[in-house]
Parts: structure tokens; C-alpha cells; sequence
């Protein structure tokens, strides 16, 4: 069984991959538009879409909407996936958006770059192979906490 399919003590809900390697292409594309015309205020937006998915209001994504209607469109079946870490890697996602969408109102174009690069890595592995980085770190952290409290 994939170890980002395995339900974790936190939360025993899914989601549907399918539609989070759509909203993955979403997030490169709006991702690589921001950072090419300068715009913050398209990472703003993402920040808050992460945020909404994050905090459990996905009614508030829009891209979440867009995705699950392209996935319908497309017939494609539900593959459902345990929504734990899934959760924890839009809160990553959401920092990075907001880290992004703030440093484009500077001069730090280096590090605004560096930073949107990672962001647009993680989205096309999610995109592309359905590798979440997000959620490795979410296992990671989960056995880190684990073993701390073993030591004990």
C-alpha cells in the first residue's frame, strides 16, 4: 500500500488524488505567471486557496472547484487518498505562496525565485508522478514526534 494512502492517527478522512494532481498543474501555472509578469497579488490568491484547504473550508477554493469539475469532465475515477497529509502540504503550500506573493513586492528577485522553483518542484512531482513532498515531510515529522515520545 502507498504510505500517502495509509491513514494516519490525525485524520481517517480521503480525498481524491485525482483532482489534487489537477489543482497541482493549477498551482505551476498560476505559480509561473506570478513570478514571469511580477504580479503578487496571483500568490496572494493562492496563499488563501491553500489556506481555505488547509483550515478545512474547501468550499472557499476555487481551485479545488475548478479541479474537481475538470476531473468530472474528463470521467476520470476517484482515487482516494488519505486527506492527513494532503492537508499538511497546502499549509506548506499556503507559507510558500504567501513567503512568494510577499517577497515579489521587493527586490529580492534571487530568492523570490529559489522559493517559487521549490514551490512550482513540488507541484510538478505532484502533477506529474503523484509524489507529494508535503506529505513525506508530514510522515517525517510524524515518526520524528513519534521516536521523541518514545524517549521519554
Amino acid at each position: 500500500m502507498n504510505s500517502s494512502a495509509q491513514f494516519c492517527p490525525v485524520n481517517s478522512t480521503t480525498v481524491n488524488e485525482r483532482v489534487l494532481r489537477v489543482l497541482a498543474i493549477l498551482v505551476v501555472s498560476l505559480t509561473a505567471v506570478s513570478l514571469i509578469a511580477v504580479t503578487p497579488w496571483i500568490m496572494l490568491f493562492l496563499a488563501f486557496d491553500f489556506a481555505a484547504r488547509t483550515f478545512s473550508f474547501p468550499q472557499l477554493s476555487l481551485l479545488r472547484w475548478l479541479s474537481e469539475k475538470t476531473v468530472s469532465l474528463l470521467k476520470l475515477q476517484p482515487q482516494p487518498v488519505n486527506a492527513g497529509p494532503k492537508k499538511f502540504a497546502a499549509g506548506l503550500g499556503m507559507v510558500f505562496s504567501l513567503v512568494i506573493g510577499l517577497l515579489l513586492f521587493t527586490d529580492y528577485y534571487l530568492l523570490t525565485a529559489l522559493t517559487g522553483g521549490m514551490l512550482i518542484a513540488c507541484a510538478v512531482l505532484e502533477s506529474v508522478a503523484g509524489y507529494c513532498v508535503g506529505c513525506k515531510i508530514f510522515i517525517l515529522q510524524n515518526q520524528i514526534r513519534n521516536i521523541r515520545i518514545f524517549l521519554r
